[in-house]
């Protein structure tokens, strides 16, 4: 199959994936957060918020975007070629070596590792036994997402940004864009505060 050069449309696809890979996990992780925090939901300490109605819908929000972030981030991993396709992954933007300079190739190999690392020790397993199967002891378990989340995720997604920052400049697209994806970063301080302030304008009855 002949080599397809990325263009600056496939990259800015590929970045406002990562940005929503960002986004989508930062989201479920602050909502999460709030959902067990007593100082935003007053009562949860009560149990009312579990057994109210914006309680179950957050169980329910839980169950729903923990393996749809799984399977955000394992799409990131995708082969750069898929029988007659090109999948826009790390791989399709990283391996294109007339583009990268020695050093940016180092720079850049370096944060894939720490990248496949985090996903063949967490993403992999979770892809395929909980979103393309109903693997039967990893079910039972339920504890995947959590595992994942309480396991390198910070680090994992302040590399992602990174990447996506090396490839936005790489192609030179015209727009300003920030892939700053640590915790304390803009961005996750933007999302967390959105989580936050939407667990914490749940009301109870009072009676």
């Amino acid at each position: 199959m002949p080599n397809i050069m990325p263009d600056q449309e496939d990259t800015k696809i590929f970045c406002d994936h990562c940005r929503w890979v960002f986004k989508c996990w930062t989201m479920n992780l602050g909502m999460h957060s709030a959902a067990n925090d007593p100082t935003i939901t007053r009562l949860c300490l009560e149990n009312k918020l579990r057994n109210s109605a914006p309680g179950q819908f957050l169980d329910h929000y839980f169950e729903i975007s923990g393996p749809y972030t799984v399977l955000q981030i394992a799409k990131l991993h995708d082969p750069a070629e898929s029988g007659d396709h090109r999948n826009l992954s790390i791989k399709f933007f990283v391996d294109q070596d007339a583009i990268w300079l020695p050093d940016e190739k180092e720079e850049l190999d370096s944060i894939r590792t720490k990248l496949n690392n985090f996903y063949e020790k967490y993403i992999r397993q979770a892809r395929h036994k909980i979103i393309a199967h109903n693997d039967r002891d990893m079910f039972r378990d339920g504890s995947f997402c959590r595992k994942i989340c309480e396991n390198d995720s910070n680090e994992y997604m302040s590399k992602l940004g990174e990447l996506a920052d090396m490839i936005w400049k790489k192609w030179d697209c015209s727009e300003q864009q920030s892939f700053d994806f640590s915790p304390m970063g803009q961005l996750g301080q933007r999302y967390v505060s959105i989580a936050r302030t939407t667990v914490g304008c749940i009301q109870f009855d009072k009676s």
